[in-house]
């Protein structure tokens, strides 16, 4: 393929933007990256990861699952909104202008009942986030 017959296309401001040169990537889902501070999955944050892991190795696409908040069979591909985030990709310790003080007993009590990184996706940890968020909502 001739990369350069990309900039004679109607999308050719934006390859203009990032260059035809060959890239190399990493796809995968976020719930596979996760931390020390992760609560039952990979959350938002834990992108810094992949980041910093694409940087040192040379690759410049990151393409993730969907992100969407999910339906009820907890496929990525089956969202209820295509503007909500899934809620269990929340980082609640992370939440701008939540004063954490009061449920930091029951952040820690979720980190102990749903570590990241196990060989499945304990997916109630939605429906704990879920929980916890509307008390931060109601205070």
């Amino acid at each position: 393929m001739d990369y350069n017959s990309l900039l004679n296309t109607s999308s050719s401001s934006q390859w203009k933007k990032i260059g035809v040169h060959k890239r190399a990537g990493v796809a995968l889902p976020l719930f596979s990256v996760y931390s020390d501070n992760s609560i039952g999955a990979g959350e938002i944050p834990d992108l810094k990861l992949v980041i910093d892991w694409c940087n040192k190795t040379g690759m410049s696409v990151i393409q993730l699952l969907p992100l969407n908040e999910l339906g009820s069979d907890n496929a990525p591909y089956n969202a209820v909104s295509t503007f909500a985030i899934e809620p269990m990709y929340i980082s609640l310790k992370k939440i701008k202008h939540a004063d954490l003080k009061p449920f930091r007993k029951e952040i820690r009590s979720l980190k102990k009942n749903f570590p990241a990184g196990g060989t499945k996706v304990n997916y109630n940890i939605k429906n704990e986030k879920l929980l916890l968020l509307k008390k931060y909502f109601q205070q």
